[in-house]
Parts: structure tokens; sequence; C-alpha cells
């Protein structure tokens, strides 16, 4: 039986990824990134090497179960820190023993702070509802067609007169019964063959698909080169205050810090928080952190808060520092 924690192994790596491309030039800044974050091994097997492994065995999860999560956490604070692979022995409390390039070894806890972590979710389990359903479908041919669907959070506030940044995501988006309709209703659409038709962020017509437009369902569609096509639902328009992931992050901050002392580890001790939210790009929020700088950190040696390739690494003497792929970087991160 797996372990909800390990989840399920897919046909995918970085290794692949960089094989069919996905990485642009091979000596180019993303591509050295996750050259580095592949070249740090987890019990012996390097990352870039492993096949990635997701909470579900559907084909189409994109989410990373908990263990595989923490180990790409490790991974990109160690290429962000050190700028060099370490080897991590997986552990409980810290999450893994690091032995860094310089031979010395160091502890790394790893916690995501999803600042909406169950909103995404939500908007991938419907992203996995459509994509299975367009795969079980005879009658649906998606080859060749991109369509991508986004919510558009604040229109559908505005409709119900309330505030969308005082207002619960969820309650914006389909859900239970609802959301049964609107997957019918994007798989009708495939049927009708309107994915056929070149379209850029239009609302989807309320006679045809009513759930979809209640909720701002916005589509795009287009043509690529793809033998079974590609679909995916984005975050759609959000309304988004860049201060808003900063309170999660600190509150998870204070109680790693509590749960740190009474960790069975004696050497240094490093804490990396990863910010997770399909929402909105969290660059700005990466910059408000930067400017708490002077936070308790406990024991923790160096505290690395991670978005992508950027992160800010918080220091015991209250010191912090921007750090980006290309390196640390002293102007404020761009604002998005």
């Amino acid at each position: 039986m797996t372990d909800r924690r390990d989840g399920f192994p897919v046909n995918w790596s970085f290794d692949r990824a960089r094989e069919l491309g996905w990485y642009g030039d091979g000596d180019g800044q993303v591509a050295n990134w996750f050259e580095r974050v592949g070249s740090t091994s987890q019990d012996g097997a390097l990352i870039g090497s492993m096949a990635h492994r997701m909470r579900t065995s559907s084909p189409h999860d994109r989410r990373p179960a908990p263990r595989f999560a923490e180990a790409l956490t490790a991974a990109r604070a160690v290429a962000l820190l050190s700028r060099s692979p370490a080897a991590l022995t997986s552990r409980e409390r810290p999450d893994f023993e690091a032995r860094l390039s310089d031979g010395s070894l160091v502890g790394i806890e790893c916690s995501d702070v999803g600042v909406e972590s169950w909103y995404s979710g939500a908007l991938q389990e419907v992203e996995i509802a459509i994509r299975e359903g367009i795969d079980a479908s005879a009658d649906i041919d998606a080859r060749d067609s991109y369509v991508s669907i986004g919510f558009d959070l604040p229109l559908t506030a505005s409709r119900r007169g309330i505030s969308p940044l005082r207002t619960d995501p969820g309650e914006l988006l389909p859900r239970g019964g609802e959301r049964v309709a609107f997957v019918r209703e994007v798989l009708a659409f495939y049927r009708s063959g309107e994915h056929r038709q070149h379209r850029s962020l239009a609302l989807m017509p309320a006679d045809r698909y009513p759930t979809a437009a209640r909720f701002g369902a916005r589509i795009h569609a287009s043509e690529i080169s793809a033998p079974r096509g590609y679909f995916c639902v984005e975050h759609g328009a959000v309304a988004f205050d860049g201060e808003e992931a900063v309170n999660p992050t600190l509150a998870r901050l204070s109680e790693k810090v509590a749960k740190a002392e009474g960790y069975d580890w004696d050497g240094p001790l490093w804490l990396a928080l990863e910010l997770v939210d399909r929402r909105h790009p969290l660059n700005n929020s990466l910059e408000r952190v930067y400017q708490r700088r002077g936070l308790d950190i406990g024991r923790y040696e160096v505290v690395v808060v991670l978005y992508e390739g950027f992160g800010v690494a918080l220091s015991a003497d209250g010191g912090a520092q921007r750090l980006s792929i290309s390196g640390s970087r002293g102007e404020p991160f761009p604002e998005i």
C-alpha cells in the first residue's frame, strides 16, 4: 500500500524536461537553475533523474506528493544558498541531513506556505476531472488544441456585491453539484467543436454554459502541435495584496521555531519555507518578507523563504539577503 506522503510516480523528471527543451538554452540561467537543483541527491538518487511523485495516481495530477515536495524545497534552498549540489539523507525533525559540497553537515527542515493551498488544490481537482473526462470520451477530439480556463474572481464578486479582497475565494468557485455541472459544460464545449475557434480570455456564453458563466469562467483557445492537445485550469483574474502572503509565512516561521527546540539535531540547522499559490506571482510578497528582517529565527542558522527561482535568506543576526537564480541581488524584487 502506497504511503499518502510518498505519492505515486509519474513518467516525468527534470532530465526528461531538459531533453525536450523545456528549459530553453542549455547555457541559460533557467537551464542552469534546474541543473543545480537536479544535481542534488536524495538518499543516493539524483533529483534530476528521479521520477516525479504526485499526490494521486491520476496521470493528470500536477501536485507533488508531500515527501517529494520536501525534497524539491530542500534542493532549491541549497541551490540558492550554496549554489552547489548537496547529498540529502531523509530523516525526521529535521526532514533532511544535508552534506554540502564543502563536506559540512546541516539539518534542513522544509515546509510549504500555501497562502491559499486549498484554493489551488480545488483548481487542480477541477482540471484533473476535466482532463480525465476528455480522455474517457471517444466523441471528443482534442488533437492539436490548447484550451485554458480561468475564473474571474473579481467579476464574480462584483456581481454578488461583495469585496474580492475580503471574501473567502472558495465562495467564488463552483463546488459540489455546481462543480459537476461545470465539468459537464466544459466537456460539452469540446464536443461542440468550439475549442477549434480561436479566442482569448473570452467569457463562456451564459446561454450555452450557464454554470461557467455564473462563475466568471474565461476561456483561451488556440492551436498547438500536440497529438492529445492540452487543457489546463489557470488561476484567472484575481484581486491580491502582496501583504497577504506575509502573515501565513510569519505564522509558519513561528511554528517551526517553536518545534525546532525539540529536534534531535546538534549541528547547524536551516529552515526552507516555499511559497505556494497558483493565484498570482509572489515576488511582491518576497520583498515584504525581506523588509521584515530582524525576525526571531530561534535556533536556525538561516531561514530561506522561496518562490520559484527567488528567495530571501534571513540570518540569526537579524540580517536578510535577496537571492535569485543568478545569485545575490541588491535591488528589490520586481513588482508584479
